[in-house]
C-alpha cells in the first residue's frame, strides 16, 4: 500500500451547542450551523459518534471523497485525530484506523478496506499482513518506497476520469467471493509479482500488472467499468503506455497508466484535448496524520 504526497487539512474549534458548522475550502463560507443529528454524509457521521457536542469543520484537500484515492479515508483519520486532540484524548495508530474503519464500516454503512485509513494514518509505503486470525500489522517499506519513487513513479500518470462515486455504491454489486482462499493465494502471488518489479525498476512490467488487475477487476461487477472507462483506458494504450488500471472500488475517479516518457506526453496531449485532467504521483511522504498547530481562542 502506497500513500500519495498530498495533503488533506482539517481545522476544528469544538462547540458546546450541539450545533455543526461546516467550510470545505480554506477561505470558503461557513454553512451551518445545524444540529449535530441532522448533518448528512460522513462528516456528520465521525461528529456523532465522537464530538456529539458539535464543532466548527473547516475541510480543504486536493483529493475529495468519489476519486478512487482514499479522500474518504483521509479526511475520516484527519477529523478524528484533530477532534481526539482537541479532547485532549490520545490514540495509537493502530487504534485510530480501527476507530476510522468502525465509523466508515458501520456508522457510514460503507464497504472500506483497511488500506485507505492505514495510509493515511501512516504514510510511506507499507506492507498490510493480516492472519488467520484477522489481526493485522503494519511494516514502513522505507527502501521498496525509495525504489518506488526514483524508478516507478516517474512513468505513471494520473487522469481524472471527472466521475465521482460513492464506494459503497459500486461494491454493493460485487458478489461475495466464491472461494476466499484461492482469491488470497492469487492477491499473494500478484504482490510478490509486484515487489520483485518494484525493486527491479521494470515500468513495462509494473503496467503489465496494472492491466492485468484491470482485466480481472472488470469481472467483478458490471457497475465497475463504463464505455466512458473503457474508452480512456483504450486512449492510453493507443497512446504507447505499457498497461493501466482504474484506482479504487471503481465506476469512475482515477485511471492510473504506466508508460515511458514519450507514451506519456502522447496520452497527456490526448486527455487534455478531451479536458481530462492529468497529474503525477508523487509518493515520498512518510508523515502520515499530524497535529500542525493548536491555537487558543478566547
Amino acid at each position: 500500500m502506497l500513500a500519495l504526497r498530498e495533503r488533506l487539512n482539517v481545522r476544528v474549534a469544538l462547540r458546546r451547542d450541539a450545533q455543526l458548522r461546516l467550510a470545505c475550502s480554506e477561505l470558503g463560507p461557513w454553512y451551518g450551523p445545524l444540529p449535530v443529528h441532522q448533518v448528512d454524509g460522513l462528516v456528520g457521521a465521525i461528529v456523532r459518534s465522537i464530538a456529539p457536542a458539535g464543532g466548527d469543520i473547516r475541510i480543504w484537500a486536493p483529493i475529495t471523497p468519489g476519486a478512487g484515492l482514499g479522500g474518504s479515508g483521509a479526511l475520516c483519520v484527519a477529523l478524528i485525530y484533530a477532534i481526539m486532540q482537541l479532547r485532549e484524548m490520545q490514540l495509537q495508530t493502530h487504534e485510530l484506523i480501527s476507530l476510522a474503519m468502525h465509523i466508515e464500516r458501520d456508522e457510514f454503512n460503507s464497504r472500506v478496506s483497511i488500506q485507505d485509513a492505514s495510509a493515511s494514518a501512516l504514510g510511506g509505503m507499507l506492507r498490510i499482513s493480516i492472519d488467520e486470525s484477522g489481526k493485522t500489522t503494519f511494516r514502513r517499506e522505507r527502501e521498496l518506497g525509495s525504489d518506488f519513487a526514483r524508478t516507478i513513479a516517474p512513468g505513471l500518470i494520473l487522469i481524472d476520469t471527472g466521475i465521482r462515486r460513492a464506494a459503497k455504491d459500486v461494491l454493493a454489486f460485487v458478489p461475495p467471493v466464491a472461494d476466499l482462499h484461492h482469491e488470497v493465494q492469487r492477491l499473494r502471488a500478484q504482490t510478490t509479482r509486484i515487489e520483485a518489479i518494484i525493486r527491479a525498476g521494470d515500468i513495462r512490467a509494473y503496467g503489465q500488472e496494472l492491466t492485468r488487475h484491470w482485466v480481472a477487476k472488470r469481472l467483478y461487477s458490471i457497475g465497475i467499468t463504463t464505455p466512458e472507462i473503457d474508452a480512456l483506458y483504450d486512449l492510453g494504450m493507443s497512446a504507447g503506455c505499457f498497461g493501466g488500471k482504474l484506482v479504487g472500488a471503481g465506476g469512475g475517479g482515477h485511471f492510473l497508466f504506466a508508460g515511458n516518457e514519450p507514451a506519456l506526453s502522447s496520452l497527456r496531449r490526448s486527455a487534455s484535448s478531451q479536458g481530462l485532467t492529468c497529474g503525477r504521483v508523487l509518493a515520498e511522504d512518510e508523515s502520515g496524520v499530524r497535529v500542525e498547530a493548536r491555537i487558543r481562542t478566547t
